[in-house]
């Protein structure tokens, strides 16, 4: 077994279970969205490594991975940075307004960035 593939099973292992725990915690004890939208990130990531774990070894979805990953790491920082800085920006006087870039629209940006790569990716890199 290949090194990229051990690396996405420990991977697999760790998001699943935060995200895991994290949702039970969250229906459990009833506490914020964020906390719903923190563990469907864990678990929405936790599909990159069992795609990497299964289908690595083929040239065509080596490059799907690594556009979806790249496209998701673009939309998760760019909306973070408007969660982080908008509140800033245009609520000074709220302390907690970049909590917002942090908890929800960063993990938030990074899931649907990663799902609108994959399937981006299968237009764009097609079987042959």
């Amino acid at each position: 077994m290949s090194s990229a593939r051990i690396t996405a099973l420990i991977a697999i292992a760790i998001l699943t279970g935060l995200g895991i725990i994290i949702l039970i915690n969250h229906t459990k004890n009833g506490s914020p969205t964020s906390g719903a939208t923190i563990a469907t990130c864990f678990i929405a990531f936790s599909l990159a490594p069992w795609w990497v774990f299964l289908k690595y070894d083929d040239e065509i979805h080596r490059k799907r991975i690594r556009f979806s990953i790249k496209l998701s790491a673009i939309l998760g920082g760019a909306s973070f940075l408007a969660g982080f800085v908008g509140p800033i920006i245009f609520s000074p006087e709220s302390n907690q307004g970049p909590l917002l870039g942090i908890f929800i629209t960063g993990p938030a940006g990074l899931a649907i960035g990663f799902i609108v790569g994959v399937l981006i990716s299968f237009f764009k890199y097609p079987n042959k």
